[in-house]
């Protein structure tokens, strides 16, 4: 598959998922999500590939979610309790499929990992930090518990 906004590769028994929006921190955008949800199918379903490493371009593993309003939010789900529910569960969905793989998943974490960034990394298997790693939820100060479904089971919250 042709990527817009990661870079894939396979080395050995490897397959290398880089995010690839150094522009905006790789922010997750919902085309960056779509196609890191095909990206891991990809390598999962290749039977020379035994490892998944995910890491981002740049100066920054993942600086968060996307909040360009065209990106996260839609007009009509905006002040809609039920629309916003459901774009929660499709991203719930998206990191399942992370958690889920039946291969390793590992996080190679520079710079800048915060908030959905942290969120794809608290989905994976093993996370390696480099030491300039700045991993965080900052929207915690303003909403609460993060929205991750395992945030519980690594907290201990269960």
């Amino acid at each position: 598959m042709d990527y817009r906004n990661l870079i894939c590769e396979i080395k050995g028994k490897v397959t290398h998922i880089t995010l690839n929006r150094p522009e905006k921190l790789n922010a997750l955008s919902k085309a960056l999500r779509v196609e890191l949800d095909a990206a891991l199918a990809e390598a999962e379903n290749n039977v020379d590939v035994s490892v998944i490493v995910i890491k981002g371009s740049g100066r920054a593993f993942s600086a968060g979610y996307d909040l360009n309003p065209e990106e996260t939010q839609k007009k009509d789900a905006l002040g809609n309790p039920a629309l916003d529910r459901k774009r929660l569960l499709e991203d719930q969905e998206h990191w399942w499929k992370i958690w889920d793989c039946t291969k390793p998943v590992i996080a190679q974490v520079h710079g800048f990992c915060l908030a959905g960034g942290t969120e794809l990394t608290m989905m994976c298997d093993l996370v390696v930090a480099a030491d300039d790693a700045r991993i965080g939820y900052p929207p915690l100060r303003d909403m609460g518990t993060p929205l991750t479904p395992i945030w519980p089971w690594l907290s201990g919250g269960y």
